[in-house]
């Protein structure tokens, strides 16, 4: 879904604004496929450590494959831009570009 409007501005500058609303579902291979457990992996081994626990080692699960419980991943994207043709300098043009990007949620279980 797109919301775009178009303000002719001051003499050759014409500014642009856009907003965009971004939706992608999990693919089929993301959330219906295969998993494998491969075991707990130490991590303590390598240094890392939980301080809220006393700085005890952490312990991870080791899992790869699909995650049947993926949600989708939605977010927004805004564009203001700002440009310049020349009438005086034929050929002559310049912009200026604004955006940001927001996820309100990104792909996990």
């Amino acid at each position: 879904m797109a919301d775009r409007s178009r303000v002719a501005g001051y003499g050759d500058v014409v500014a642009t604004r856009q907003l965009w609303v971004s939706y992608r579902a999990p693919r089929l291979g993301e959330i219906a496929g295969t998993q494998f457990n491969l075991g707990t992996l130490d991590l303590g081994a390598f240094g890392f450590t939980d301080p809220d626990r006393g700085n005890q080692g952490v312990t991870a699960a080791f899992i790869i494959g699909s995650n049947p419980n993926l949600k989708p991943e939605t977010g927004n994207s805004r564009t203001l831009t700002l440009a310049y043709t020349s009438q005086a300098l034929p050929g002559f043009a310049a912009s200026l570009t604004n955006y940001a990007l927001t996820f309100q949620t990104y792909l996990y279980s």
